[in-house]
């Protein structure tokens, strides 16, 4: 019979042996990395399904009137603005969309995958329809979503989960997963509704003022969103529903800071770095192919990683609630 292998020790999470038990149980469990990697190959060789035709003339009139505001400062930014906005528009597909966010099975080549391939060109098919494009980005994300269910379960599973694999429990997670990306779909437009207002008002009579404004506005949603990071642990390992695993992650990250800022920091840092290094390889090159297969590993052992420092903390709180003396009472 599987057991849970994390310790219910006396001691709070630790960064070092999260981390080592994390990429441990990947090691283990190389069927973790056939998503990521089929993801990334199918970015790659399959075609890129553009709206680049679509949207470059309404991209290209806001930058016209901009220009046309004629502000020394913002004359210096368009250009590489614009050159940005275009690059992102030839590069982006709308199977990004598999790559769902935030719960969803990693991927290198999500957002900026090549336009070659070591076999020439990659096949690109313009969409001239909004709606059609809308249709497929939703049907690509649901498909994203089921995938990243399956993943997340797949890692949870390879922890040791006592309880026996149930056929209803995918719906019901799938169903919990939708539901807390919405809510937290709805807390992000919530905070950044007004601050796009303010900030809009703010340029009108000082862009410098508006650029500080959205620095801090920034730094503060990060600061109320970054708690909720660990929620779907909750959902795939104890279970939880949506709002029960929001509520748990939030207390998890106050509790133990800033042990758990240093881990998500660390996560942040080696994700990002490795990236950078895995996508030096052109798309021409088979050398993106090492990329691949290294970016598979490490962002799956940084999410079992994850895992295993949520569930050490679950069970530290635990051990200290269970432990808790009350206060003696003196007279």
């Amino acid at each position: 019979m599987n057991t849970d292998p994390t310790p219910k020790t006396e001691a709070p999470p630790r960064l070092i042996a999260a981390f080592s038990r994390g990429f441990s149980m990947v090691a283990n469990n190389l069927q973790l990395l056939i998503f990521p990697i089929a993801i990334d190959l199918l970015l790659w060789f399959g075609p890129r399904l553009r709206v680049y035709n679509l949207l470059q003339p309404s991209i290209q009139a806001y930058f016209e009137q901009m220009k046309a505001m004629n502000q020394a400062m913002l004359n210096e930014m368009l250009p590489l603005a614009r050159d940005a906005w275009q690059g992102a528009l030839q590069n982006f597909s709308l199977f990004s969309a598999l790559r769902a966010l935030p719960i969803g099975v990693p991927s290198l080549l999500g957002y900026r995958g090549p336009l070659e391939t070591p076999f020439g060109p990659a096949r690109i098919l313009e969409s001239n329809s909004l709606a059609a494009a809308l249709l497929a980005w939703l049907v690509l994300s649901l498909l994203g979503l089921a995938l990243g269910v399956i993943y997340f379960r797949m890692l949870s599973r390879a922890q040791g989960d006592p309880r026996p694999a149930k056929a209803g429990t995918f719906g019901w997670q799938a169903g919990q997963t939708l539901l807390l990306m919405l809510l937290l779909f709805a807390l992000f437009a919530t905070l950044a509704a007004p601050s796009i207002l303010v900030v809009a008002l703010i340029s009108l009579f000082s862009p410098q003022l508006a650029q500080f404004f959205l620095i801090t506005a920034s730094i503060l949603g990060l600061w109320l969103l970054l708690p909720l990071l660990f929620s779907p642990h909750g959902i795939f390992a104890y279970q939880l529903d949506a709002l029960r695993a929001a509520l748990l992650s939030y207390r998890l990250v106050r509790v133990f800071l800033p042990g758990t800022g240093m881990f998500l920091l660390l996560v942040m840092l080696i994700s990002r770095g490795m990236d950078t290094l895995w996508l030096t390889a052109p798309g021409s090159s088979w050398m993106l192919l090492v990329g691949i297969l290294g970016h598979a590993f490490i962002s799956s052992g940084l999410m079992m990683a994850s895992f295993v420092y949520y569930k050490m903390g679950m069970h530290w709180m635990e051990y200290t609630l269970n432990n808790a003396r009350p206060p003696a009472v003196r007279l």
